[in-house]
C-alpha cells in the first residue's frame, strides 16, 4: 500500500470489503499523484472507502474550527489563487438563547493548504452577520449585514478589505440597510438581489454598486417576486438567482436576470423549496448543498409542522437546464454556506478539533 508520503508502508495496513476494481486504481493514482476524479459514478463507492481509509495516516479530515458553537449566517469566498476566506457570523446559541439578541462576529480566517490551517486576518471594524459579500480585484467587500441579531435593524455600511495588505476601510454606504441579500460581481459591479429591510420586508429591488466610482445606484428592473437568504451567480450575460425565501415561504423558482436587456426569464425549478441552501458555482454546473425544509403537518393531525435539515447534493446544468441529485447524505452539509474551489490533496491533513467543515470541491 502506498500512501500521500509516496513511500511503502508495510506496517500499517487497512482492509478494502466489496470496492470495486477501478475505484481501487483510482484510489492508488491518488495516492501517487494528489489527484483524483469524482464523477457521479464513482463518488458514492469512493466516499465509502474513503470511510474505510479514515484509520490510514495519510487519509485525513479538512482542517476545522476550534469553535465552541455553531457558527451561522457567515460568508466565505474564493480568490483567483483559490484562497478562501471565512468571515463574520453569528454563534447559534449567541442569537438563540441570549435575551435582546445575540452580538456578531468580526473574525477573518484564511485557509492556507501549505500549512494545512485556518490564519487569522485582521477582522472587520464593525461585526457582521448575514450580510452580502463579493471579491473584486484583490479586495473584498461586505455589505450591510447585522452586528446585533436578531430584533436588530440592519446595516447600511460597506466594508472593504485589502486581502495583500490585510487592512479594512470604508466604502460609500448603500441607500438603505439591508440583511441577507444575494450578492455576486458583473463586469466592473457588484449586484445586491433582494434581502430583508429595517421593517423586516422581503425586498424585490436590485442595487448596483460600481467599484472604480465607489457609488450605487437603483436598477429599474425589479425581481419577479421579492426574495430573501437567496444566492446569485454570473453564467455568460446573465445571474441566476435561486433558493431563499420570502413572507410566505420557501421558494423554488430559479430567476435569470439578462443584465443588458435588463430582461427577467426562468430556468427549471429547483425540485423542493428550501430556505438557507449552500449553493456553488464549478465546472459549468450550479452545486445545492443541504438547507432547511418546512415539512407540514397532514391534516387531522396535532402535529405542528418542523423544520427538516437536508443533507443532500444536488447538480444544476446549465447547458442543458436540468437538476440532478448527486450524492443522497453530505456528512457535513451546511445550511448557510459552500464554495468551490482547486485544492491540492497533498497538503490535506488530519485535525483532532470537533468537526466544523467547510464544504469545497
Amino acid at each position: 500500500m502506498m500512501t500521500l508520503d509516496t513511500f511503502e508502508n508495510t506496517k500499517r495496513t487497512v482492509t478494502l470489503q466489496n470496492v470495486d476494481s477501478s475505484v481501487l486504481q483510482d484510489l492508488v493514482n491518488f495516492m501517487y499523484s494528489g489527484e483524483i476524479s469524482i464523477t457521479s459514478a464513482n463518488v458514492q463507492s469512493l466516499l465509502v472507502a474513503a470511510d474505510m481509509m479514515q484509520s490510514f495516516y495519510s487519509i485525513k479530515h479538512h482542517p476545522t474550527f476550534d469553535f465552541k458553537f455553531k457558527l451561522d449566517y457567515y460568508k466565505l469566498l474564493v480568490t483567483e489563487n483559490n484562497e478562501i476566506y471565512l468571515l463574520g457570523g453569528i454563534f447559534y446559541d449567541d442569537y438563540h438563547f441570549e435575551s435582546g439578541g445575540g452580538v456578531a462576529k468580526a473574525d477573518v480566517f484564511v485557509y492556507s493548504q501549505q500549512n494545512n490551517r485556518w490564519q487569522d486576518c485582521a477582522p472587520m471594524d464593525i461585526p457582521k452577520c448575514a450580510f452580502g459579500a463579493c471579491y473584486f480585484e484583490g479586495k473584498i467587500f461586505a455589505f450591510g449585514g447585522y452586528t446585533f441579531y436578531p430584533g436588530h435593524p440592519p446595516l447600511d455600511n460597506v466594508a472593504v478589505y485589502d486581502t495583500s495588505l490585510d487592512v479594512w476601510g470604508d466604502c460609500d454606504s448603500m441607500p438603505i440597510g439591508i440583511a441577507h441579500q444575494a450578492t455576486t460581481v458583473f463586469r466592473n459591479s457588484a449586484f445586491l438581489f433582494g434581502g430583508i429591510d429595517a421593517d423586516g420586508q422581503c425586498l424585490n429591488t436590485i442595487l448596483q454598486y460600481h467599484f472604480e466610482q465607489d457609488r450605487w445606484s437603483l436598477v429599474s428592473a425589479e425581481m419577479p417576486v421579492p426574495r430573501s437568504e437567496a444566492s446569485a451567480f454570473v453564467n455568460d450575460n446573465c445571474i441566476i438567482i435561486l433558493g431563499g425565501s420570502n413572507n410566505t415561504g420557501g421558494i423554488a423558482s430559479v430567476s435569470v436576470f439578462n443584465v443588458d436587456r435588463l430582461r427577467w426569464s426562468y430556468a427549471a425549478d429547483f425540485p423542493e423549496q428550501r430556505k438557507f441552501t449552500s449553493i456553488c458555482q464549478g465546472d459549468g454546473c450550479l452545486y445545492v448543498c443541504g438547507g432547511v425544509r418546512q415539512s407540514s403537518a397532514r391534516p387531522g393531525l396535532l402535529r405542528a409542522s418542523r423544520r427538516v435539515e437536508m443533507k443532500d447534493l444536488y447538480k444544476y446544468d446549465l447547458v442543458q437546464d436540468e437538476w440532478t441529485k448527486v450524492i443522497r447524505l453530505v456528512e457535513h452539509g451546511s445550511s448557510f454556506s459552500c464554495i468551490y474551489a482547486s485544492v491540492n490533496c497533498k497538503f490535506l491533513k488530519e485535525s483532532e478539533k470537533e468537526a466544523y467543515a467547510v464544504e469545497s470541491s
